[in-house]
């Protein structure tokens, strides 16, 4: 009777468990209306006080050589309260009289160098804003050190009137919350024929409101603050799988009811997470594939496991055949399983933290599926050039060693037309040698090949934007250590003639000579040293014929001064000027910071200009082509959402949208990223799965920065994340 009464409580839509009315515990940090609280903070970076108006602040427009994170500092000392252990939110009241959203940092760290950062977007008007402390595991909030509100170069001049900034204790609202969330689910779940599905989160929810309800000191509050958190967590992500799962299973059975595991269908755009995360799956005895001659596509077959789960699994495709009897060859067709990497917090915000699918495992003939383990195989098909379009059809084979075998079927639709072998879209990154010399133990010959090979096979030139001379490689080049003048050092950096030749027959459309650096030592306003300078311009003039003679030229570029800002001007506009006045048909590319795409510099000689995607401005750079520039975009530790990215925890789709979707849109003349490999804490190759042992903290330890292919026993594997650059090139 209790059972029938709580569900129909919840189909009218109210709570699973009763509301807590408990009081907020609040401390205040900083109350903008006192002049002592205003004392405290520091301004760094183009910060301007509003004279006359308390809390009042002015983030001045961005420009070259400013600082680019002009921030208000709090030093959380000295009787201000620098333990918020004790609160689960941050709450902020400001006035944002910019008249258009801003992105502001609330960022907090230690004095063991912890940090993190919380985006706050500012709508215009007064309003408060929360930040949920609990979610900022990669800062210790009982012990902090300073408190930044930072804007990342600001776009425009930007009025802010701070008014208070305070902490919160709110256990109770935080489980109100979360019974508001798993009400809407149980409805849902009710309205589906799942009225048990969520009974573990019913009863959890129940429990904790009676207990936190009876709790009369802050002490028997506290012992429930891990039970709360958790139980918020799962409300957002277990229940939402587990209904998921349910309706898998439902829908297979209706297919299948002797089946002891369910199968269905995802996209190659999608990523299907093994635990706790939700999905959707095309529950079909039939998975579909749409491709044009030479080009790949893939889907994914889900496996959901029950019981004791399932060994030794084995999935084959079958031959695929069209209406007319002609066959697409073996080799046109691969599955493999998908393999799992457990991220790490990151500096940045994520909604996850877990086992994410990232390798391609196609070295893993066989596979185990753990009960309650949701299982992808990629299934992929290539169709070759000159396959006549038409539909081409064949079986899929579930074969564990402990059940029954399933069959489904693999249809194809191929579309009569073919993919270039060349690509269009220039990129310009960096394959690291050094890594994967680092994981295997040395670097053979045929190992080197198969990296570069594989990644002009996902459209990606495999070349390096960094190939510097040994002598510039390093934090601090100095006077102590002089270029030789025996040898010619950039020379030696350069492409060795014979891996060009490799590299153009396979498809390669871009490459760097060598990468031009700002020395470490330079003084502003400085030009570049007089031995680099002689030793870069020889180097050309003994590669620049080769170039042309083998019919590379226009295809090869100087790439230079990486993300430098206008001190760096002088530097530039002599070495870039030398190269031009002997070279002038070569081209130079460079990430330096010019919002104007040279104009604001001053260098009228380089040829590319690469801004961040999020910086790029299609009405600049229509107005750059039209005076004969090329205008690329790249990314890298940023742009963060809602700007696309390849993080591990970036959406499966957003590579596809940025080397696809964006780039036709936008036109940019090429893509830009710093690294293919960056592999710092790896020391093996992957030999085992589908759940890995991968180190996935990469750069400034976010998780999959500057990777995006993984190392396998016998050479590269493809990620999610590189399978979805290539499908959108």
């Amino acid at each position: 009777m209790k059972r029938a009464l709580f569900i129909g409580v919840l189909a009218l839509g109210f709570a699973a468990c009763p509301a807590i009315a408990a009081e907020q515990k609040t401390l205040v940090i900083s109350d903008f209306s006192k002049q002592a609280d205003r004392a405290r903070w520091t301004l760094r970076g183009n910060v301007q006080e509003i004279q006359g108006t308390p809390g009042g602040y002015v983030y001045r427009a961005h420009k070259p050589g400013q600082d680019e994170w002009p921030a208000l500092v709090l030093r959380l000392r000295d009787g201000i309260p620098n333990n918020w252990g004790d609160y689960d939110t941050a709450e902020l009241r400001v006035d944002n009289r910019s008249g258009k959203t801003v992105n502001l940092a609330f960022h907090l760290n230690t004095p063991e160098a912890e940090n993190v950062s919380w985006p706050v977007k500012l709508k215009p008007g007064v309003a408060n804003y929360r930040i949920p402390l609990y979610k900022l595991e990669r800062v210790r909030v009982s012990r902090l050190g300073e408190l930044h509100l930072f804007i990342t170069r600001p776009p425009f001049d930007t009025t802010l009137i701070f008014e208070r900034i305070s902490v919160v204790e709110d256990l109770g609202p935080r489980l109100n919350r979360a019974t508001l969330q798993l009400s809407a689910l149980q409805k849902a779940s009710v309205a589906e024929g799942f009225p048990d599905v969520l009974m573990p989160w019913e009863s959890e929810c129940e429990s904790l409101s009676s207990e936190l309800a009876g709790a009369r000191s802050e002490q028997e509050q506290e012992a429930l603050r891990a039970r709360v958190v958790a139980f918020e967590q799962q409300v957002v992500q277990n229940a939402p799988r587990a209904l998921s799962e349910a309706r898998m299973r439902r829908a297979w059975k209706a297919l299948d009811s002797e089946s002891p595991y369910a199968l269905g269908w995802a996209t190659s755009m999608e990523k299907v997470f093994p635990y706790d995360l939700p999905f959707h799956a095309t529950v079909s005895r039939t998975g579909d594939i749409s491709a044009a001659g030479n080009e790949n596509e893939a889907v994914q077959l889900l496996i959901l496991a029950d019981g004791a789960g399932l060994k030794d699994v084995r999935v084959e495709v079958g031959e695929l055949k069209g209406r007319d009897g002609k066959v697409l060859p073996p080799s046109a067709v691969k599955g493999a399983p998908m393999g799992y990497a457990k991220t790490k917090t990151p500096p940045n915000r994520v909604d996850y933290v877990g086992w994410y699918p990232e390798p391609i495992l196609d070295f893993l003939k066989s596979f185990d599926v753990r009960a309650g383990v949701l299982q992808s195989v990629w299934i992929s098909v290539r169709p070759p050039s000159g396959t006549p379009a038409g539909v081409y059809t064949g079986e899929v084979s579930v074969r564990p060693s402990n059940a029954p075998a399933r069959t489904l079927t693999l249809r194809v639709k191929v579309w009569g037309f073919d993919l270039t072998k060349e690509t269009h879209l220039r990129t310009a990154l960096s394959y690291r040698e050094d890594t994967v010399r680092q994981v295997y133990g040395e670097l053979t010959e045929e190992m080197n090949r198969k990296y570069q090979r594989f990644l002009l096979e996902y459209r990606l030139n495999p070349d390096n934007i960094y190939n510097l001379p040994l002598e510039r490689q390093g934090s601090t080049p100095s006077a102590a250590q002089p270029l030789p003048t025996d040898r010619n050092v950039y020379l030696e950096a350069a492409p060795p003639i014979e891996k060009l030749k490799r590299w153009n027959e396979w498809g390669m459309n871009a490459f760097n000579i060598f990468y031009i650096r700002k020395p470490q030592d330079l003084k502003p306003n400085a030009p570049y040293p007089d031995e680099d300078k002689r030793q870069i311009l020889e180097a050309l003039e003994k590669l620049v014929p080769i170039y042309k003679q083998m019919g590379i030229f226009e295809k090869a570029y100087v790439y230079g001064f990486d993300e430098v800002s206008q001190d760096t001007r002088n530097a530039m506009f002599d070495i870039f000027s030398a190269i031009k006045q002997k070279f002038p048909d070569l081209q130079l590319l460079t990430t330096a910071y010019d919002p104007t795409y040279g104009e604001a510099f001053n260098l009228p000689m380089v040829d590319g200009w690469c801004p961040l995607t999020a910086r790029y401005n299609p009405e600049r750079a229509a107005k750059a082509r039209a005076q004969g520039k090329e205008i690329w975009w790249y990314i890298c530790v940023v742009p963060k959402p809602p700007h696309a990215n390849i993080f591990m925890e970036s959406q499966a789709v957003e590579a596809r949208v940025l080397m696809g979707l964006q780039t036709a849109k936008f036109k940019p003349d090429g893509f830009l990223y710093y690294a293919d490999n960056r592999w710092p804490l790896a020391k093996q190759p992957i030999t085992f799965g589908p759940f890995t042992d991968w180190p996935t903290w990469t750069f400034w330890e976010y998780n999959g920065d500057g990777s995006f292919l993984c190392p396998g026993p016998d050479g590269p594997l493809a990620t999610i994340r590189l399978e979805n650059m290539r499908d959108g090139i």
